[in-house]
């Protein structure tokens, strides 16, 4: 009988072990075949090369098109470069103002029209112009005025951005002008106020519209 009960428990260890093992493979396969699939997809994509360019997005789509066209400043004089409040007191280089040329250069991408894009690089070129250069310590070196530092991150995003958009639509000498303005991009992120103002960057921050504008800004940079 004791022989007949070892045996006994000798079989349901050897079950047990059977079925803990099956159970493990499955677990494993089930991990392991969703992982395949998706390197799978990316590698599929990455031989593909897809791109998508924005100024195409700009001048094909029915949609954007119609946006374009309300964004035309032509009817505006184009004056020095200086928008919104900073017409009236360019001392305080309010650059969220100045971000409005980004509409004018999609505007211009979008129609083929470069003297609507004109208009968006006078306006980040007389941004840049009055960048601070720290001479006197106050304001600091790569400020704008009185332009907070997020709004100066949105700035330079959308500076970014319109050097790759006017390449695309072919306004190369649009895009060279703004390229000349790299330095003093790059000088702006690097500065104290900038640096502050990313180490204080918190999950709330990360989720704003902002944060992707810094990418591209540091991108171009």
């Amino acid at each position: 009988m004791r022989i007949q009960a070892q045996s006994n428990s000798s079989y349901a260890d050897t079950a047990l072990y059977l079925v803990r093992t099956t159970a493990m493979l499955i677990c494993a396969i089930g991990f392991a075949l969703p992982m395949i699939a998706l390197q799978s997809s990316i590698a599929i994509a990455a031989s593909r090369s897809i791109t998508i360019e924005e100024s195409r997005l700009w001048r094909e789509n029915p949609l954007l098109m119609q946006i374009a066209k309300k964004l035309n400043p032509l009817a505006v004089p184009p004056g020095d470069g200086a928008l919104g409040l900073n017409r009236r007191f360019p001392e305080k280089v309010l650059v969220e103002f100045q971000s409005e040329g980004w509409n004018w250069i999609r505007s211009g991408a979008a129609l083929g029209n470069g003297f609507i894009a004109d208009r968006g690089v006078m306006a980040f070129e007389w941004a840049f112009a009055r960048m601070s250069e720290g001479d006197s310590g106050k304001p600091e070196l790569g400020s704008f005025g009185e332009s907070k530092t997020i709004e100066v991150t949105n700035f330079l995003g959308l500076y970014a951005r319109s050097i790759a958009l006017l390449h695309g639509a072919k306004l190369e000498e649009r895009a060279k002008r703004l390229e000349r303005l790299a330095p003093r991009l790059e000088t702006s992120l690097r500065s104290a106020r900038s640096l502050k103002g990313e180490r204080r960057w918190d999950a709330a921050e990360r989720k704003s519209p902002e944060t992707h504008q810094r990418i591209q800004a540091a991108a171009a940079a």
